[in-house]
């Protein structure tokens, strides 16, 4: 188990050696934690995964916070359907919008476009 100052100090590595955008740069670019002094694979593979799942999640979270939904239910919807949640919100959204113009509804359509 790593301890708290130990995990602050590789963060603060990273930080330091890939900048305040570190985050966006690891989520682009799968080589990007080679340039930090180290940190073996290990570590390398569970932070890219520890940072995939939360910027799913939090992707996730706003979008459902357009609808009204909370963290807690967000959470749920996530564990279901995990990196797939926002394309299968949009496939919904969409069959939604659609049985309701089948049945004579004009202003669902209207949705499509948000």
């Amino acid at each position: 188990m790593i301890y708290f100052t130990e995990l602050v100090k590789r963060l603060l590595k990273i930080v330091n050696t890939l900048g305040l955008s570190a985050v966006d740069q690891i989520l682009r670019d799968e080589q990007a934690l080679d340039q930090v002094p180290g940190l073996n694979e290990e570590m390398k593979n569970r932070l890219r995964e520890d940072l995939r799942t939360n910027q799913g999640f939090e992707q996730v979270a706003l979008e459902l916070a357009k609808y009204g939904i909370g963290l807690q239910l967000a959470q749920k919807i996530y564990q279901a359907f995990e990196e797939e949640t926002i394309k299968q919100l949009m496939i919904i959204h969409m069959h939604l919008c659609l049985k309701l113009r089948v049945l004579g509804f004009k202003g669902p359509m209207k949705w499509l476009k948000n």
